[in-house]
């Protein structure tokens, strides 16, 4: 088939794709950690206005010059409240120049007065058990089961940031910033993390060819720079985009050519479905540990490169580890309502239209029920609830997750499907935050039949959070 299907601006149908951020209430969220604040609409708001900014408070050196910028000193009730327990982070990649930058470190001080800290670059990640105490004001440890004395700290905090002060020089700071682990992917992204998408779902719409079909995940990265800008990877093509390229639903570039001499021309668009420019530019996610996005490119020059429109649904963020999952081990949890969303794209057509049936949009609210048993690390449950997003009609399908191990990688497998419509589908998705706070993952349906029997292909994801 040769065709060019009947398209809508780009703009316009990234706009009506877009979920509003108020509907990712229906996710039992997670607030910010020590130092958070509230804007006019109640949402957490990382960086108060009156205080430093994080890279101010890295950069300090001294303790001197850190107390003048409005450090507290912590008590051991303040340590005992705020730190112990708790999953914490290395931030700020300082580099002293002796002992490197102190970045992809995590560790938990335990009240039994132990601690267990992990390194989180790559293929060197290892763990270093010590014990620790609370002496005349000062965070002390020492290497487990030997004599090794790391020394004794003064600890601070400023703007949601925990300092230490140098062990062997108590006027000094050392080069570790510390925050909570728990930090929403908002946060992660405004201090320049380079995030890559856990859990993919990808398709392909050929115009030219009238197909449309699932395929394997694609690889998907974002960055943030400090100047707002969104440095974005989706399946071999980078792009930055400027603020000039930012839209309400999201980004839009309509015209990317890698090269002078690349005669394929691109383009790029990632929709936000769970936060939004202000959050963002605020330093956070609304408290989520995920964030989902719908990235597309090659929706407008696809005719003249070499590959068909990509279309994909990502999930970024902060993910529950290893050392998260010991801490759980025994508990069954329940994770109950959020929002799943499907959709669907007529398998063959002459002339595509997306104001027509060729596209089907599906909803769940609140009808997402998953229990996990960290006794035996497995998850199951279902989704139900789907209506017609344009149409506000119902539809009976339910998605039934048979019982599916997992691990701190994620877990995927292929639903169970009945009720009619959605004859095959797939889920890959992930548990994310220190609690195991959210289960959220895409979903590929590589086959849906309408009552009049049409057949469909497409992606989808759901999140939910955890019933406290």
């Amino acid at each position: 088939m040769t065709s060019t299907p009947k398209r809508q601006s780009q703009r316009t149908r990234w706009s009506t794709l877009a979920v509003t951020v108020a509907g990712m209430a229906l996710l039992a969220g997670c607030g910010g950690g020590k130092g958070t604040s509230q804007d006019d609409t109640g949402q957490p708001t990382m960086q108060t206005p009156d205080l430093p900014d994080r890279d101010t408070i890295y950069q300090t050196s001294t303790v001197a010059d850190l107390v003048a910028l409005g450090a507290r000193k912590l008590t051991e009730g303040d340590f005992r409240s705020e730190i112990v327990g708790k999953r914490l982070r290395n931030s700020g990649d300082v580099d002293d120049g002796a002992h490197g930058p102190s970045e992809g470190w995590y560790w938990t001080i335990k009240p039994d007065g132990t601690s267990d800290s992990w390194s989180g670059k790559g293929t060197d990640d290892w763990s270093s058990p010590s014990v620790w105490t609370f002496e005349d004001g000062q965070y002390c440890r020492r290497a487990a089961g030997s004599n090794a004395d790391y020394g004794c700290s003064t600890v601070y905090e400023l703007n949601g940031v925990y300092r230490w002060s140098d062990s062997g020089d108590p006027d000094s700071l050392s080069n570790w910033s510390v925050e909570i682990g728990g930090w929403d992917a908002g946060a992660l992204l405004y201090d320049g993390k380079t995030l890559t998408a856990r859990n993919v779902a990808a398709m392909r719409l050929d115009f030219p060819e009238g197909t449309s079909n699932v395929i394997d995940p694609v690889e998907f990265s974002m960055r943030r720079t400090k100047d707002g800008e969104y440095v974005v990877m989706l399946d071999g093509l980078e792009h930055t985009f400027t603020r000039d390229q930012r839209k309400s639903w999201g980004l839009d570039a309509n015209y990317i050519q890698e090269h002078d001499d690349d005669p394929d021309e691109h383009d790029m668009s990632v929709s936000f479905w769970s936060t939004s420019h202000e959050e963002l530019d605020a330093g956070h996610s609304r408290g989520e540990h995920f964030a989902v996005f719908k990235a597309a490119r090659d929706a407008e020059f696809h005719e003249h490169g070499t590959n068909p429109e990509l279309q994909t649904f990502v999930v970024i963020g902060n993910p529950t580890l290893d050392f998260d999952f010991s801490r759980m081990n025994g508990v069954t949890a329940t994770y109950q309502g959020g929002f799943a969303a499907l959709e669907l794209f007529t398998k063959s057509f002459d002339d595509f239209d997306w104001d027509s049936d060729d596209r089907l949009r599906l909803r769940s609210r609140e009808g997402v029920t998953l229990t996990a048993n960290f006794a035996n690390s497995t998850i199951s449950g279902n989704i139900t609830g789907f209506r017609d997003e344009d149409a506000d009609v119902p539809y009976g399908v339910t998605l039934t997750m048979p019982e599916t191990a997992f691990s701190a990688d994620g877990f995927s497998g292929d639903f169970a499907v009945s009720g009619g419509v959605v004859n095959a589908a797939s889920y890959d998705a992930s548990f994310w935050g220190p609690d195991a706070n959210h289960v959220v993952g895409t979903i590929g349906v590589d086959d849906a039949t309408t009552a009049g029997g049409k057949n469909y292909a497409g992606v989808g994801w759901f999140g939910v959070g955890k019933q406290e």
